[in-house]
């Protein structure tokens, strides 16, 4: 060991600054480990939303020009769903199917429905802030 490395740890100002760096070095390793463990787990712990949309219900819901899903309440609940970190997907079908499918557990949750007394019977609704 050089006299010159020997100095150095005998030094406190260089022992406390050395392991000062060396609890900044751990401290960022440990954040981005943590970081990027979190990102993992949260991309795999939230799969896409299964929703369903009536085909032909402008301005709610309608196949654009490009052939995609669009309309009023599909691109709101798709918005909604972003500021959550989620994404959806949609079923497509007649009213009738698509409320069937709500009741029986096939999708988890449709875009726009109309409160009525006998859809609160078989539905659970948001409840306005």
């Amino acid at each position: 060991m050089s006299a010159m490395t020997r100095g150095w740890s005998r030094n406190p100002w260089h022992q406390g600054a050395a392991a000062v760096l060396l609890g900044l070095v751990l401290a960022w390793t440990l954040m981005w480990f943590t970081a990027a463990a979190a990102q993992e787990s949260s991309s795999q712990a939230k799969p896409p939303l299964l929703s369903a949309a009536e085909l032909e219900y402008p301005p709610f819901c309608f196949l654009g020009p490009d052939g995609q899903l669009t309309g009023f309440s599909i691109e709101l609940f798709q918005a909604a769903l972003k500021a959550m970190g989620r994404e959806v997907t949609f079923q497509l079908g007649p009213w009738a199917e698509v409320k069937d499918w709500l009741a029986q557990g096939k999708v988890q949750a449709l875009p726009l429905v109309g409160r009525t007394p006998e859809r609160e019977e078989v539905f659970d609704f948001t409840v306005p802030t």
